[in-house]
């Protein structure tokens, strides 16, 4: 057990020294200013060669990356004020020269990160089949005055203010001329069409993994079941809403969960795509339950979409939401249809898909072994709070008061464990995540068993558990303030279920099975506290589930049950049977 608290502290320290975000950089750019930062950032301020603050812009929310336009009146050496989560940096910028009188950006095709438009310009433009891609041409003013834009046949004029736009586009088929002419600047250029096959971006790209539900990353949410919409059940549901038990407000406007879609790309060039998401029903249409309820990124057959680009010979992921209107869903429909989750790939500007991954998308609503667990679960608080209300006062009574002081020192020590395990494994939670609990309980609940199981060595009678429960809640409660109105749900289950238990095996019926072998000890203390830990785990999970809202897959309540639930328990025994041995011959 010491080197499984030191394992923990050494971990807890690695996650508390590992290396902090790289500092914030500052890019100038030819009329503006580009400021990155992993953590994020919250303020930029930008000072001038003397210092003196020109412009200031703080983040509604931190952000990775920010670009500012400014119209740099001189060169020099400029400073740029950097505030994020680890606090200000100072960055020195060095401005060669003052900003062009305009910028200009081409788009081609028209979705594609913009290229500069620089005097000479020759940009290829990739036709899928010969068949002609619309391009764009922008110009944003540094300063105010004319402006001419000429993209192929399209022209247009201007007088634009600083910081305005005015954008040509055209469909292009053929090689097409590039001008801009403004503020005494003259930008020319052509884009050159070449000639793809769409049967060769097929080849190339190619969709490698989709991940449903996953998180606003794309990454799996191993919470939910994986390909399954799982919503509560109706009737729930409303009772919630009608008691305002375990309800939390949810944006309606907000994604029942996101997809994650991966695009590998074989070739030697970088491709920007289009990503697409949409649900059918089982005739083909677009579901009106899993319509989008966004504008930005929607389509008008029901579909979301986003643009990605895939480097070469590499990959990237698109993370797209999922919309679920609950209301259209009741159970017979859920029990009755099937819907398809559809995601194409598909080049800028082309209807043509050149991947597409299609998966049977069910839903299930409400569920039966929740609902079940939930009665019992109820049922259980129900009977150990009856059982306290009706034998506590008499386990008190009976009890000797140095055999009080014992059960009040072992409760004390499980509050204690508990909390210094939690505090010492923190590192470990922040960083496992919902698999922390296969190694903490390591060191919180297989301590405070083998606590538990030494009491119960000490005092084998009705009662002794469920005090020694009580004195750790009251304590947690007290010092920590976690007292909470479903703590009689979870604590009255866990009182039942330890008494029952410990009873069935004969653990509190007599004390003679302590004169038995070691292992038949082992074996009779194991079982019962293990059945008792694991029927607690199963109601306190399924108490989670109902109202707290949370999804659960089937193969993680399995392991909690199996290891942390059962198996860490007769670990803790075992470790239990000899120490409450030799201090049953001290005491005799």
């Amino acid at each position: 057990m010491r080197r499984l608290a030191a394992w923990s502290v050494l971990l807890a320290l690695a996650v508390g020294c590992a290396p902090a975000a790289p500092p914030p950089t500052a890019q100038v750019l030819p009329a503006g200013l580009a400021v990155r930062a992993e953590e994020g950032v919250d303020r930029v301020a930008l000072l001038d060669p003397e210092g003196r603050p020109v412009l200031t812009r703080r983040l509604p929310a931190p952000t990775d990356e920010v670009v500012l336009d400014w119209a740099w009146p001189r060169a020099g050496t400029w400073t740029a004020e950097v505030t994020t989560a680890r606090g200000p940096h100072r960055l020195p910028l060095q401005v060669e020269a003052p900003a062009p009188p305009l910028v200009a950006r081409v788009e081609a095709p028209l979705g594609q990160d913009p290229v500069p438009l620089v005097d000479g310009l020759a940009l290829e433009l990739p036709l899928v089949d010969g068949r002609p891609a619309p391009v764009a041409l922008t110009v944003r003013a540094v300063r105010p005055g004319p402006v001419e834009v000429q993209l192929g046949d399209e022209r247009q004029q201007a007088v634009l203010s600083a910081g305005e736009r005015l954008t040509v586009q055209a469909t292009v088929g053929l090689p097409t001329a590039l001008r801009v002419e403004g503020g005494g600047l003259s930008l020319q250029g052509r884009v050159l069409p070449q000639d793809t096959r769409l049967a060769d971006l097929a080849r190339d790209l190619s969709i490698s993994s989709v991940v449903l539900p996953a998180d606003a990353e794309g990454r799996a949410d191993l919470s939910r079941p994986a390909g399954r919409v799982a919503l509560p059940a109706a009737w729930w549901r409303t009772l919630q809403e009608g008691l305002g038990l375990g309800q939390r407000g949810r944006d309606p406007w907000a994604p029942w969960a996101h997809v994650g879609v991966q695009v590998d790309n074989r070739s030697e060039q970088p491709r920007n795509v289009l990503v697409r998401l949409a649900v059918q029903d089982e005739e083909g249409r677009p579901a009106p339950a899993f319509a989008p309820r966004a504008r930005e990124g929607t389509t008008s057959a029901g579909a979301v979409q986003a643009l990605l680009r895939v480097p070469a010979r590499g990959s990237a992921r698109a993370t797209l939401p999922l919309f679920v209107d609950e209301g259209l869903l009741p159970v017979e429909v859920a029990r009755s249809q099937t819907w398809t989750r559809t995601v194409e790939v598909l080049p800028l500007g082309l209807p043509d898909a050149v991947a597409t991954d299609r998966q049977p998308l069910y839903v299930s609503r409400g569920s039966t072994v929740a609902s079940l667990g939930l009665v019992a679960a109820v049922a259980a608080a129900l009977a150990g709070t009856a059982m306290l209300l009706r034998w506590g006062p008499r386990w008190l009574g009976r009890a000797r008061t140095s055999e009080l002081m014992t059960i009040s020192l072992f409760g004390s020590l499980t509050f204690l464990v508990g909390a210094v395990g939690r505090l010492l494994t923190v590192g470990l939670a922040t960083v496992l995540g919902p698999f922390a609990t296969f190694l903490t309980a390591l060191v919180d609940d297989a301590l405070r068993y083998t606590l538990l199981a030494t009491l119960i060595c000490l005092l084998p009678r009705p009662g002794t558990a469920s005090l020694a429960v009580l004195v750790g809640w009251l304590l947690s409660g007290f010092v920590l303030g976690t007292f909470s109105p479903t703590d009689l749900l979870f604590v009255g289950g866990r009182v039942l279920w330890l008494e029952l238990c410990l009873w069935l095996v004969g653990a509190t019926r007599g004390a003679a099975w302590l004169d038995q072998a070691p292992w038949r000890r082992w074996l009779r203390l194991g079982l019962g506290l293990g059945l008792a830990s694991v029927l607690a785990s199963a109601t306190g999970l399924v108490l989670h589930v109902t109202l707290y809202r949370l999804f659960l897959a089937g193969w993680y309540v399995a392991a909690v049950l199996a290891l942390p639930g059962f198996l860490y328990v007769l670990l803790a025994v075992g470790l239990a049977v000899p120490f409450a041995h030799s201090l049953r011959q001290v005491q005799r």
